[in-house]
């Protein structure tokens, strides 16, 4: 659990959608320098107005977790996050009762004169209860609308690699905001849909996931940038990178993305931002073969694909430094309009003065 900051105010994206629309939400994302496809801020937006749970399908690289960080960084709200990790238990993800503890408090309870039938109903209570970060992101929001303050953002990542029992098991409180708990009193969660958590599952095979659970929430496909919308994005991420190494860093990208077979794990974004701001923070300039090699950790995950790389050097900076007209007319477009926002920004405060 990251808690929101308590110093700053925060942002109910649900509110914001339905009172300013999904732009206004771009804006907040773009904030934290992450920019959507056009049709996945129009998925976000409809799945914050109509309170459902959103399954961000699409290949690694495309921003699916991103995008669920970039809405609790931008609104401030508390951030949930469940890794999909093979073997991970109910008792981790929903939660368990903590039966040592409630042995210790029946024979305590039985060693202060208390019948032991008696004792033993006594520890079925929240107390032994230990809830999973799936179900605390739901006992949170009861407690944030307690408070009158917006919900936090649920991130179940790679939900597939979750057992289809707990996929399963996750489908009472994505329906309905709240979990009945056997044995437990109540329920864990919200009665209202406008307070549940802001959930964002995400998948890199939808096909591995249950009916039921794709059935509960919107679903959108996430494609990996293209080249035009990764030089939007770098230029928001990197903001402190320059024309030549944002153009350069794409170019390179594209070329092994599709000019290389060879290398199967393509980069994505996450890879492109690693990759810009090494490059960045070393003060690099240009690319040769040589500077390029001593990147090639940001591009390349397994060893024939860092083979590969190594035995492209060459081509990778023919591409680095060659014209192509259509990423440096978007790298010129880009930096054309950061210029006229930094300059009407600079205008704003001479007024202001």
């Amino acid at each position: 659990m990251e808690l929101r900051d308590s110093q700053r105010p925060s942002i109910d994206p649900r509110r914001l959608v339905r009172e300013c629309g999904k732009q206004a939400l771009a804006e907040v994302l773009a904030a934290t320098g992450y920019i959507p496809q056009s049709h996945t801020l129009s998925d976000v937006a409809l799945a914050l107005r109509q309170y459902h749970p959103l399954l961000f399908g699409g290949p690694r690289g495309s921003g699916k977790t991103s995008l669920g960080e970039a809405l609790a960084q931008g609104c401030n709200l508390t951030l949930f996050y469940v890794p999909g990790v093979e073997g991970l238990t109910s008792n981790e993800v929903l939660g368990g009762w903590r039966q040592r503890a409630q042995e210790r408090a029946i024979e305590q309870s039985i060693g202060g004169g208390t019948d032991a039938k008696t004792a033993r109903t006594l520890v079925w209570t929240e107390e032994f209860y230990e809830r999973g970060e799936f179900l605390e992101a739901f006992a949170y929001a009861k407690e944030a609308s307690d408070r009158n303050e917006p919900p936090p953002v649920l991130i179940v990542d790679e939900v597939e690699k979750l057992e289809l029992k707990i996929q399963n098991l996750l489908l009472q409180p994505l329906a309905r905001g709240w979990a009945n708990v056997p044995k437990l009193e109540g329920v864990i969660g919200v009665r209202r849909r406008e307070h549940m958590p802001i959930v964002a599952l995400t998948s890199n095979n939808l096909k591995l996931l249950s009916e039921p659970l794709r059935s509960r929430c919107f679903v959108t496909w996430m494609e990996l940038a293209k080249p035009e919308e990764e030089v939007r994005i770098l230029c928001a991420r990197v903001p402190q990178a320059g024309p030549y190494l944002i153009a350069a860093t794409v170019k390179i990208t594209q070329l092994i993305k599709w000019d290389m077979p060879q290398v199967r794990d393509k980069p994505g974004l996450r890879e492109s931002i690693d990759l810009l701001t090494a490059l960045v923070d070393d003060g690099v300039t240009l690319l040769t073969e040589e500077i390029i090699a001593e990147y090639l950790a940001c591009l390349g995950k397994e060893q024939k694909e860092l083979s590969s790389l190594r035995k492209a050097l060459a081509r990778l900076e023919e591409a680095a430094n060659e014209e192509h007209a259509e990423i440096d007319g978007w790298i010129e477009a880009a930096f054309a309009t950061e210029e006229r926002r930094v300059r009407g920004l600079e205008e704003l405060e001479e007024v202001r003065a």
